[in-house]
């Protein structure tokens, strides 16, 4: 990492950006709570992306604002709450906010006191009450110890890969994970036609982004054995466009998120030679660079709150970002989610103009508050903040760290991840 040198890019202000979302979300995501754990994700990976000398002259080089800003008691609660979202089959929920009770000594805590339900609710009720979290197993030992609790919402992949991620960014040594159990979990989301779903009979429909953290979970777990990867590339195969592009389902618009996971899937499984039609999906990608839409002009409302402090600088220096699909406004997480799919795909290639792309990320920031938003003007959240500082990160950003493109995560916490899972297994 290289010295800060960047004025534009206003670290300190994104280092108490994400810090804030870390200690207390505001009330916009509470429709959010159930993927609480990628919410976290989110806010420990800005802060390992960012340095610890943004906020701290003390701060020693090479320190992430990560180290700098959680205290040990900190560090440990997070680390404590993940492992509260391990469910007993194996695999992570994504908040603990549908604990469901009947059982243990959290029982009370969890529903205090009775809730008067008629007949109808009540059948409803126990019916989701005895919905089994547990995917007990044929192997199970039959001395195994019974879970104090069932729960309502289950182990989720996408909330598994990230827990993955955020025990690594908090130096954790996986000493609790239950491997075995969600290899299982892993191995049971995967679908006749290849394809992963969220969780073992989850209504949506599955698409790649389900394909992609199965085989990142895989791949920090090297170990395979829970995915038909020639079937789950098949799969992929079958949803790429004729543009070259990848789609959530076959014969539908490709997309930048689903096309990253997809290449992503064929990186982590070294299967990087027989991605179909790589020139058609480069081109693709590499079309998706393109100037923002012009900012509307002032009303004049605005020039009545002239005092009031702007979301955005006004633009001033040539810049184009990513759009999500053909003929779409640019974004600023499909600056992650483009980039990080051609670097995975060519890296030995630079066909982007990161400077562009720096400069329309640095307009999507908030100069007062931190974060940065989708675009100009509108309000900062975790999620863009995060894809944003990575995509900035591959871009060369003065003052990031390095992004490992494949797992999503800073290239220190990536390996840290390998030695400490190796060590698991010992």
């Amino acid at each position: 990492m290289t010295d800060l040198e960047d004025e534009s890019f206003l670290s300190r202000q994104h280092v108490m950006f994400a810090y804030r979302c870390a200690r207390f979300l505001p009330t916009p995501y509470q429709p959010e709570d159930s993927n609480r754990m990628a919410l976290a994700y989110f806010c420990l990976s800005s802060l390992a992306l960012l340095p610890g000398s943004a906020v701290s002259s003390a701060s020693p080089v090479g320190q992430s604002a990560l180290d700098a800003m959680l205290k040990p008691q900190q560090r440990q609660g997070f680390i404590d709450w993940v492992y509260e979202q391990q469910a007993p089959g194996g695999g992570f929920r994504g908040s603990n906010s549908m604990t469901g009770t009947g059982k243990g000594k959290g029982a009370a805590a969890v529903i205090p006191g009775e809730i008067p339900l008629s007949s109808t609710e009540e059948e409803e009720f126990a019916r989701l009450m005895a919905f089994d979290d547990q995917d007990e197993d044929e192997d199970r030992p039959p001395d195994a110890p019974q879970a104090e609790e069932q729960v309502l919402s289950p182990a989720h992949i996408v909330q598994s890969y990230t827990a993955l991620l955020i025990l690594g960014l908090l130096s954790d040594d996986y000493s609790r994970l239950d491997r075995e159990g969600l290899l299982r979990f892993v191995a049971r989301c995967q679908c006749p036609d290849g394809s992963f779903s969220l969780f073992p009979g989850a209504p949506e429909e599955p698409d790649p982004r389900s394909v992609f953290p199965a085989f990142a979970i895989s791949s920090m777990l090297n170990d395979w054995s829970a995915c038909d990867v020639d079937r789950a590339l098949s799969f992929l195969v079958t949803c790429q466009n004729p543009s070259g592009g990848f789609a959530t389902r076959p014969g539908l618009e490709a997309q930048g998120g689903t096309t990253y996971c997809s290449i992503a899937a064929f990186s982590l499984s070294s299967r990087m030679s027989t991605l179909p039609n790589p020139e058609e999906t480069l081109r693709w990608l590499v079309s998706r660079q393109v100037p923002p839409p012009p900012p509307p002009p002032p009303s004049d409302s605005d020039s009545e709150s002239e005092s009031e402090p702007k979301a955005t600088p006004a633009p001033s220096k040539p810049m184009a970002g990513f759009q999500g699909r053909i003929g779409k406004t640019t974004d600023a997480c499909y600056s992650f989610w483009c980039s990080a799919a051609l670097r995975l795909l060519r890296p030995d290639l630079d066909l982007l103009d990161p400077e562009l792309d720096r400069n329309w990320l640095h307009s999507c920031q908030h100069p007062t508050y931190g974060g940065i938003a989708r675009e100009p003007g509108a309000s900062p959240d975790i999620y863009h903040t995060y894809l944003s500082l990575a995509a900035l990160s591959l871009g060369g950003q003065p003052g990031l760290f390095p992004l490992e493109p494949a797992w999503n995560v800073p290239q220190a916490v990536a390996d840290r991840i390998k030695r400490s899972l190796a060590r698991s297994t010992a």
